[in-house]
């Protein structure tokens, strides 16, 4: 089948010229597509040609560097799917010899952009047929490029699941470079011995991991061996080995790397622009890729040079600071006409601190090496040269993404800008313009050769999380408010700097902590606004519905595979903004599933304050009401019910107190900023109120029983309501691996002295099996909620062997059974470590909670102690605190339960038998949310082969304590 491409009616010359040496096949599944514009077809490529060079594979990215002459060198670009099944989404560009965008694609599985205004070589309306899931050595894509110009190109290819082979087949003998970026550089020629790389002016040392490989200078002198070792051991994938470090004594030379196994090595390098040549002619043609500017500054990108060209311009439009900060703070009494809205811009999280900081803070001077950077540079210039520079190619300690610190400077001061408000003396100020584009560009001039920002842990590990926090809190943001205001050779050289970013790692994976991958659904929606290139709102649009996919049946984004009552608040926050300025409905389902999840989980106290349980909690030790950043909570509660039920929750401040806060920042001055901008979208779409008449679960007027996904089920009855997490999310012992800190107790006998679970994170695992996570009644309150704090903090079995090591139910063992007309619950399992089986089965009675557990051992064993542990709530939310009485059982001297009263209210737990019971009353304490104390009843310590156990208890709603 042959179809053609529809080209821009605009500069249709340039384009059809690229077109007659460019793009002429596209081979998706194993069906080839023809594009019959001119070129050869792939088949000449590979028998006519000069052979082909590779294997080469991104891991996740890898650039080709292609020096040509005066003569068209046609390219067949191959890329096959590797060993994996999983489907690979792949961005290719092509930059010609002025690193001007020459070739654009971006494609997945099933699907090419499709956009009104193509971009340079793009196809359009090609139906796709490519298999979601292909055989190992499918063909994914094949297409043709050219070389038409003299000059140094550079193909980038990023692949996001590390799972494509690129060949390339000219039609002229090639010369190349390949780099890996900060990924994996692996063997992509099995008879090459030696490499060979440039170093270039002002590189300082040279960072690696991994081998096996020895590496030479320019005389020959062995660098390797200096470490103790002639060959770099190969532990490239291990992110924890230690790195090597060789100094730098000379620049402008190129080393030798040999390989002693040419089939079987991996490297990972920081510190020079690190691109391999097979020979040294040619690593000392291509000088790392690397730009001297003029004043001797070296940067890795050509418009990072246009940058240094226009910095005097636009500092030139920056402003007195002295005259800048008078006016921050006037207009008082317009600021106080809303004071709880206008007084969260002036919080530590807040654009006007910020912005006033980074007025005082930034360098100005057109003519300094750090021209535009903020606060950052003060202490560094001071310093004796090389120090007192950034352009060693490593990360300047203390900066994150950028030469500035990781505060969001440019965005305050974009947003102060942008802000049409009465009290905003700044708004549309040109010095706070100019400024913003000032700090924004100067970050850019530090991006790497592999287009990644330093200072963000990602100099030598391409995890997609680390490069998505730059994305939604630097550049980006600022990008999107005031690009379209500047002059359009300031807009471009700024859309060409970020364009790199963005298109290097929009196809990076969605990664297991989902936070980190939500700030892209912010930065890609703003990405589109800036640029106003309708090919990346596709792109954004199409990132939304990747994120959606990607959530748990359950409705929650997952961290660490699992559901996580904390940092589920930045999902959200992300969400919510994203769909503000999407109009996405289909991401405020995704937002309304998540928080229908999670709101299953708490429950409100007496007197309003709210108990959550999270012995589910993957990730961080904390519940539901303390979800970071504040959630959707103030941004969605007009659209959403889930939202809005948690209006009479919020700690919304006061009028008063917030025309106190206006007050007392005239008179003392902005508060010290944080750095992180959170509050803004509370300002920007502030809800005096959100949807009437909404509450959480816990206070249904109904009964019922709500399976969520196949993890959560949540049970509301007329005295009380439960909530039971029945999942097992993590697919293996990996994302549960710190349950192995849990196994012995915790230093300082926390768990019996009041001990803060906070200082001793590292012990956060989920504790699942079935035990509730929570149980509430209306006038009591939270009689039980569960935690990931310790197996003492959660609800159900403890087997302590005699190493007094510690055994809970076994996470992938969990299976249950829901009947809902007979309002039955059973879970089943088995103890972890031990032959001990066992089945809990719950009877949601109207009146109380039934709990029936029977254990079984499949062998003998014995055990210094095995119990079921109660976890119930104190501390702070239980006002006039929680008063614990034990049954006495007269004839055993055990205890048939046992009784919490708080407030007069009392819950009786009672033992169908009597059992030894012990207590500690004094818990792990997290006095932010609350302390949790436990009840332990003891099971049997020996079993024999096939011994059964039957032991059953109820809980009974509260009842008013007899006064005496």
């Amino acid at each position: 089948m042959t179809m053609f491409m529809d080209v821009e009616k605009t500069d249709s010359a340039r384009v059809l010229n690229r077109f007659a040496h460019g793009l002429t096949a596209f081979l998706f599944g194993v069906a080839s597509l023809l594009l019959a514009v001119g070129g050869i077809s792939p088949v000449q490529a590979e028998d006519e040609g000069a052979g082909a060079l590779g294997d080469f594979r991104p891991m996740p990215a890898m650039t080709l560097y292609l020096p040509a002459g005066d003569q068209v060198n046609d390219l067949r670009l191959s890329l096959v799917r590797a060993q994996y099944p999983q489907g690979d989404r792949l961005m290719i560009r092509l930059f010609d010899p002025e690193e001007r965008l020459a070739y654009w694609q971006y494609f997945e599985p099933g699907l090419v952009t499709k956009v009104d205004a193509l971009g340079d070589c793009e196809i359009t309306d090609i139906p796709l047929d490519m298999t979601i899931k292909p055989r190992a050595g499918t063909i994914l894509a094949d297409l043709n490029l050219s070389l038409n110009a003299p000059g140094i190109w550079q193909l980038r290819i990023s692949a996001g699941t590390n799972n494509t082979i690129a060949k390339i087949f000219p039609s002229l003998p090639l010369r190349y470079g390949v780099s890996f970026q900060n990924g994996t550089f692996s063997t992509w020629d099995k008879t090459l011995k030696e490499a060979y790389l440039y170093i270039p002016p002002h590189a300082r040392k040279l960072q690696l991991r991994g081998g096996p490989v020895r590496i030479f200078d320019e005389n020959g002198k062995e660098l390797t061996s200096a470490q103790g070792a002639d060959v770099l051991p190969k532990d490239a994938y291990n992110y924890k080995a230690k790195i090597i470090e060789i100094p730098i004594e000379k620049t402008g030379v190129v080393w030798k790397f040999s390989f002693p196994n040419p089939a079987d090595w991996s490297l990972r390098m920081f510190g020079v622009p690190a691109i391999l040549c097979p020979d040294a002619e040619t690593a000392m043609l291509i000088k790392g890729s690397v730009e001297v500017l003029p004043d001797g500054t070296t940067v890795c990108h050509k418009f990072q040079r246009e940058i240094a060209k226009l910095m005097p311009e636009i500092l030139a439009k920056a402003g007195s600071s002295d005259e800048l900060l008078s006016k921050f703070l006037v207009r008082k009494e317009q600021w106080l006409e809303h004071p709880q809205r206008n007084s969260s811009l002036l919080s530590a999280y807040g654009i006007w601190p910020l912005a006033a900081e980074a007025v005082r803070e930034q360098n100005t001077d057109p003519s300094s090496h750090w021209a535009g950077a903020v606060k950052l540079w003060k202490d560094r210039v001071k310093l004796p040269a090389p120090d007192n520079r950034w352009d060693d190619y490593l990360t300047v300690s203390g900066s994150s993404a950028g030469l500035s610190d990781h505060s969001s400077y440019g965005e305050a001061l974009a947003e102060v800008w942008a802000l049409d408000a009465p009290f905003n003396k700044l708004y549309h100020n040109d010095a706070l313009l100019y400024r913003a584009a000032a700090v924004a560009l100067s970050d850019l001039m530090d991006l790497g050769e592999d287009e990644v920002f330093r200072g963000m842990s990602a100099d030598m590990d391409p995890y997609p999380g680390f490069m998505a926090f730059a994305i939604c809190r630097k550049n980006i943001p600022e990008y999107s408010v005031i690009a379209q205001a500047l002059p359009e050779t300031i807009r471009n050289v700024w859309t060409d700097g970020l364009r790199r970013v963005v298109d290097r790692h929009y196809p990076d994976g969605l990664v297991t902590c989902r936070n980190q991958s939500a700030h892209y659904l912010v930065g890609l929606q703003q990405f589109a606004t800036g640029s106003q290139d309708p090919r990346y709102h596709d792109l954004a649009e199409r990132y939304i519905q990747r994120y959606i996919e990607g959530q748990s049946p359950a409705g929650y984004g997952i961290e660490s595979f699992g559901p996580d009552a904390s940092y589920t608040g930045m999902q959200h926050w992300h969400m919510a903004y994203a769909q503000l300025l999407s109009g996405s409905n289909a991401l405020l389902e995704a937002i309304r599933r998540s928080y229908n999840f999670f709101n299953h989980t708490i429950a409100p106290e007496p007197d309003g304050n709210l108990v959550g349980g999270f012995n589910f909690g993957h990730r961080i030790g904390g519940s539901f009401r303390h979800e970071q950043w504040g959630g959707a909570k103030y941004i969605l509660s007009d659209k959403l019910p889930e939202i809005a039920a948690w209006n009479k929750y919020l700690p919304y401040t006061s009028v008063e107190q917030c025309r106190q806060t206006i007050e007392q920042t005239f008179e003392r001055g902005l508060t010290k900023p944080a750095g992180l901008i959170i509050t803004l979208p509370h300002y920007l779409f502030w809800k005096d109120k959100g949807l009437p008449n909404c509450d959480l679960p816990a206070l249904s007027d109904k009964d019922f029983i709500h399976e969520i996904g196949t993890e959560l089920v949540g049970v509301k009855r007329p005295a009380y309501y439960a909530a039971v997490f029945v999942g097992k999310p993590a697919p293996t012992p990996n994302y549960i691996s710190s349950k192995e800190k849990a196994r012995h107790a915790r230093p300082d006998a926390d768990e019996n002295n009041g001990g803060l679970p906070a200082g001793r994170s590292k012990y956060n695992t989920p504790f699942l099996g079935g035990g509730l996570t929570l149980l509430w009644s209306p006038s009591y309150g939270a009689v039980f909620a569960a935690g990931n704090w310790s197996a003492y903090t959660h609800h159900g079995l403890i087997a302590l062997k005699q190493d007094q090591s510690r055994w809970w139910e076994d996470y992938f063992a969990t299976t249950y059974q829901l009947d809902k007309e007979a309002g039955v619950l059973t879970v089943s399992g088995k103890v972890e470590g031990t032959p001990v089986r066992y089945v809990r089965r719950y009877s949601f009675m109207p009146d109380r909670v039934v709990v029936a557990l029977e254990l079984v051992a499949e062998d003998a064993c014995t055990f210094e102690r095995f119990t079921e542990n109660f976890p119930y709530v104190a501390g702070a939310p239980k006002v006039g605190g929680v008063k614990l009485a034990m049954n006495p059982d007269a004839e055993s001297a055990q205890n048939s339960g046992f009784s919490l009263t708080c407030r007069g209210v009392t819950v009786p737990v009672k033992f169908a038998e009597s059992v030894q019971t012990t207590a500690c009353e004094n818990g792990l304490n997290d006095p932010g949310q609350f302390q949790i104390n436990r009840v332990e009843a003891d099971l049997p310590r020996t079993w024999i082969k096939g011994q059964r156990y039957h032991f059953s208890y109820e809980i009974i709603p509260p009842i008013a304590e007899k006064s005496e």
